[in-house]
């Protein structure tokens, strides 16, 4: 029989699964989660799962043993889920879109944010100065945040990141150009693309491609 937790079970929960419990409370005040947690055994491998559908994050029974760090990564990369938003950058792999549940550079920031071991302002002046995050990973928690604002109403629920504060060079160079710079951009990134597929390719204008 599934656990839930929508504040008719709490006292079980906390009995029972306390780590979880207390995740639970951390996306709860934190992200603004309104749905049901359900508690089940879920396939192997699997740490966590969001159903949009019904709006329930189910977590494996299993996190509970491995410490209250790893269940609230796991409970946060569902939360973002929950939020509408798909995970990049995922940091065992360094790089790419893979999803791997509780694994993920931007829930693992997130988590370090919303628990006090970090803060954006740190990430952005690490950035800046070593390098130490990308700028695309920096505006994935800038989407968090913006979603709060705007969908919840929490202003700096991640220390006052903004989207515009992080704007990529190449899309505002982009939107400085002209229609036709446009097409001979799109036309030497077709070009590239064929070539690295072993095409010999000679100066295009675009016509090849219709």
């Amino acid at each position: 029989m599934p656990l839930y937790s929508n504040g008719v079970d709490n006292r079980l929960l906390e009995q029972d699964f306390p780590n979880i419990a207390r995740a639970v409370k951390v996306i709860r005040e934190r992200l603004d989660f309104r749905g049901f947690i359900e508690i089940k055994a879920l396939r192997k491998g699997r740490g966590g799962e969001y159903n949009r559908g019904v709006g329930v994050i189910r977590i494996a029974s299993h996190v509970e043993q491995k410490g209250f760090m790893y269940t609230i990564e796991i409970v946060v990369h569902e939360a973002i889920h929950a939020l509408g938003i798909h995970h990049e950058e995922n940091f065992r792999s360094h790089g790419g879109k893979r999803c791997i549940h509780g694994y993920d550079a931007l829930s693992h920031l997130v988590t370090s944010i919303i628990t006090g071991k970090d803060t954006f302002a740190n990430m952005k002046f690490l950035h800046t100065h070593v390098g130490a995050f990308s700028k695309r990973l920096l505006r994935q928690i800038a989407r968090v945040e913006a979603i709060l604002r705007i969908q919840r109403g929490i202003e700096d629920a991640l220390g006052g990141c903004k989207i515009a504060d992080l704007t990529d060079a190449r899309m505002y160079r982009w939107q400085q150009m002209t229609p036709e710079q446009r097409q001979k951009q799109k036309d030497l990134m077709y070009i590239g693309r064929m070539r690295k597929l072993g095409w010999d390719m000679g100066p295009s204008t675009g016509a090849d491609r219709k």
